[in-house]
Order: C-alpha cells, then structure tokens, then sequence
C-alpha cells in the first residue's frame, strides 16, 4: 500500500495576515522603513530616502506596498507626504518590529536622518516627493 503525500492547497501569497507579514519583513527596504517609523513615529519620504540610501522610485514603490498591507498610513501636508505605522497593528506585528529593531544586517545601512524643516523638506530638492 503506498501513501499518497497530497500538497497543501493553501497558497501563501500573503492571504494568510503571518505569512503576508513575513514576507512583507523579508526585504530589507521594506525592513528599513518600517523600523525607521517606529523610531521617529512619522517621516517624509524624503527623509527615508536619505536615512536608508535608496532612490525616491524605489521608496515609493515600497511605501505603496506597505500602505497596501495596511501596516503604514499617509498624510499629505502641502507638497510633502508624511508615512507613520498604522495604530491598527496587531500587537504581534509590533513585537516583531520590536524585535527587529537595531538589527546589526538593518543598522549597518542606515544613514542619520538628515536635520532639516519639516515644512520644507529639502533633502534631495528637484526630486519628486510620493
């Protein structure tokens, strides 16, 4: 008699909210941003740009996959956008950032953030701003 080993049906393509989270934490990008936030509560892209020395369309293309995941929010204040964690996070969402925090893989790419005005970010002026 021979078993038959069936696979599971269950896709993981982040339906399931762990499995999406994970994946979510396995780039190192979307990493950065999210431990940044939960450093300084809420950043300009810009300034995310410069803490974590990536391009403004990779930031953004990052930032759209997080807000899509309902882990970050946005607001809009002027011509700049400011991203913070979402307060709706699960609890063990926020021990796993927790947990991750000051990582030595994350930290040792970090940049400061820069010192500037809020209200006119001008890191990387000309760019533009998601």
């Amino acid at each position: 008699m021979t078993s038959r080993i069936t696979r599971s049906t269950t896709k993981t393509d982040g339906r399931d909210p762990v499995t999406g989270f994970i994946k979510v934490l396995s780039d190192p990008t979307r990493l950065g941003i999210l431990e940044l936030l939960l450093d300084h509560g809420e950043l300009c892209v810009c300034e995310l740009t410069a803490a974590l020395c990536v391009s403004q369309p990779k930031a953004s293309r990052h930032l759209g996959l997080l807000r899509k995941r309902h882990l970050i929010l946005n607001r809009r204040r002027g011509t700049w956008i400011y991203y913070r964690l979402s307060p709706k996070l699960a609890r063990w969402q926020k021990e796993v950032l927790q947990a991750c925090r000051g990582h030595s893989a994350i930290a040792r790419w970090h940049s400061p953030l820069p010192a500037h005005s809020r209200d006119s970010c001008t890191v990387g002026k000309g760019a533009a701003h998601t």
